[in-house]
Formats: structure tokens, C-alpha cells, sequence
């Protein structure tokens, strides 16, 4: 009878905890579900192991990049046009590039941490 209701409770905590993973994205934007992946993977910068991949990226005016941080510490974005919040481990940011130029960007957490976007 002991076993029946720990098992009970087990099952119900386990379901509780699942449900609460459900709810959790992080506040960062997310890519557009209705872009190929060939898209997001193009536009997309991957934060792992302390390095922003690719370094540099040279895009089109009006293009949109979305950094996602596959990386297990926390990381921000922070340049002269634009600065994410902190960036948890699969959270996003994205950043419309409206204006033509050279944009160099670091993590404020991890100065060391460096990279640039060419905007044709």
C-alpha cells in the first residue's frame, strides 16, 4: 500500500516537473517557424564554447540573424546598434540589420568573446 502511493507521488512530481519545463523559452524571440532551415541555419550564429560561430558573417541589408546559445553559461550580445539580454542555454536573440556597415559585437559577460557583421 506504502509503495502504491509513493509511486503515486513520484509520478505526479515527475508530471508536475514536465509541465513545468513546457512553459520554459527564455524571453529572447525566436526564428520564424515558417523559414526553411536552410534560412535559419544561414542567419543564425551559434554560441559554444566561449566562441560565436561563425566569427564574421557578411549579410544583405534587411536580413535578420538570430544568435542562439548552445554554450552551458550564460552570454550576452552587446554592440553599438543593439544589445540582447542574457542569453541562457537555449535561448535566442534576433536583430534586424537595417543600415549598411561593419557592426563588431562581444559578449559583456565574456569580453573575449568577439565578432562582426558586414552589412552590404
Amino acid at each position: 500500500m506504502k509503495n502504491k502511493k509513493i509511486n503515486r507521488w513520484i509520478a505526479a512530481a515527475i508530471g508536475l516537473f514536465l509541465l513545468s519545463l513546457s512553459g520554459c523559452g527564455g524571453g529572447a524571440q525566436t526564428a520564424s517557424s515558417s523559414a526553411s532551415s536552410s534560412q535559419v541555419a544561414e542567419n543564425t550564429i551559434i554560441i559554444k564554447n566561449f566562441d560565436f560561430s561563425p566569427k564574421e558573417m557578411t549579410i544583405k541589408k534587411g536580413t535578420t540573424l538570430t544568435w542562439i546559445n548552445k554554450d552551458g553559461p550564460t552570454h550576452n550580445i552587446v554592440g553599438d546598434a543593439f544589445k540582447s539580454g542574457d542569453l541562457k542555454t537555449g535561448d535566442t536573440f534576433e536583430f534586424t540589420f537595417n543600415e549598411t556597415g561593419t557592426f563588431a559585437y562581444h559578449c559583456g559577460l565574456h569580453p573575449n568573446m568577439t565578432g562582426t557583421i558586414i552589412v552590404e
